[in-house]
């Protein structure tokens, strides 16, 4: 059972990284170590839904909170947002010797069994970028229908048994892209597709693909505000429980 207490920015490997505000830093008791995870609930107590961040493989706090100006807004829409530091257990860390993928996986299971907890009737989207957008596949291929959605900035294609886990994917998928990325090539979004699209059922249907031309490898160009991109990633869960509902037969 995961328990949940007050921290400092210590950071178990050794760096230190601000959870910014509003985000307020909380300690998640995992199978494999503490997990330091910027979190920001609604107001009103109970989510509709859990939004779960997961950052690039940088330690850098620009990138390990790229997802969270988006926080204040989902949870004026009643979402419970959860942005973990993944470099804050050594288990969990990339650049760790003591790293691996299945105790990332274990770590971040954990951590939406402690949200569920806290929110028992919210469905779970997962969002995640590069490095981060691989933990996310692994996430969702693992939980099947237990993560409504997933969303993916330019994810590495990096990721044992890549097809499969995408085939196994059974929630919605929004796979975003910039054309000038160039640390994962825009032209790698075409596995994922290929794969995203084959899923039954309905996997054309539940896959939205959009791109930018000027974005690098960052997600802040898909937040600028006005942009159809920043309403997709708002709007995600409802989005998908919407595209599961008119492609169920």
């Amino acid at each position: 059972m995961a328990a949940a207490a007050d921290v400092s920015n210590d950071v178990a490997n050794g760096a230190e990284t601000v959870v910014p505000a509003p985000l307020q830093a909380v300690a998640v008791e995992t199978p494999v170590g503490n997990l330091e995870v910027g979190v920001l609930e609604p107001r009103s107590g109970q989510a509709h839904f859990i939004a779960l961040f997961l950052h690039g493989k940088s330690p850098q706090a620009p990138v390990v909170y790229e997802w969270a100006p988006l926080a204040p807004e989902m949870r004026q829409r009643g979402v419970a947002v959860l942005c973990p530091n993944l470099h804050s257990c050594k288990r969990t860390a990339p650049a760790s010797d003591s790293y691996s993928d299945e105790d990332a996986l274990a770590a971040l299971q954990e951590l939406l069994r402690w949200a569920r907890e806290r929110h028992k009737a919210a469905q779970t989207v997962v969002y995640g970028k590069s490095w981060g957008g691989a933990r996310a596949l692994d996430l969702a291929a693992a939980e099947g229908p237990g993560v409504l959605g997933l969303v993916m900035v330019a994810p590495t294609y990096k990721v044992p048994d890549l097809e499969t886990k995408l085939l196994a994917v059974a929630g919605p998928c929004l796979l975003l892209w910039a054309q000038d990325d160039d640390v994962i090539p825009f032209r790698y979004h075409q596995v994922f597709l290929a794969h995203l699209k084959r899923r039954t059922p309905a996997g054309d249907k539940r896959t939205i693909f959009m791109e930018l031309q000027d974005g690098g490898h960052r997600v802040e160009p898909f937040l600028k505000e006005g942009s159809s991109t920043r309403d997709k990633l708002l709007a995600w869960a409802d989005l998908a429980q919407f595209l599961i509902a008119q492609t169920s037969s």
